[in-house]
């Protein structure tokens, strides 16, 4: 079972300026919109939390600290969601 949100929110520090998606994310998905992955909050263990963005069946890029998360594709044989288009799910990036 999940942890009780307000114990699994936890405020980490905020990027300053702004980052700039090189994907679109899922409107199923959105984490609160462009600034998500970097507003300072981060979502709870459930992906259905509305804290976190998804970008199905696409790699994500962000252009201020250069990430790329490549997507496999397709979910493996062993999936609940085999053979339909794969997700990434993204909280908050950091950097340290």
């Amino acid at each position: 079972m999940a942890r009780d949100i307000a114990e699994t929110i936890k405020r980490i520090r905020k990027v300053e300026g702004t980052v700039s998606l090189g994907t679109v994310y899922s409107s199923k998905y959105s984490g609160g919109g462009d600034s998500a992955v970097a507003d300072g909050i981060r979502g709870s263990y459930e992906f259905t939390d509305g804290r976190w963005q998804g970008y199905e069946g696409c790699d994500f890029i962000a252009r201020y600290i250069r990430i790329h998360a490549h997507n496999r594709g397709v979910c493996p044989a062993w999936h609940p969601g085999a053979g339909e288009k794969a997700w990434i799910f993204l909280d908050e990036l950091g950097v340290q």
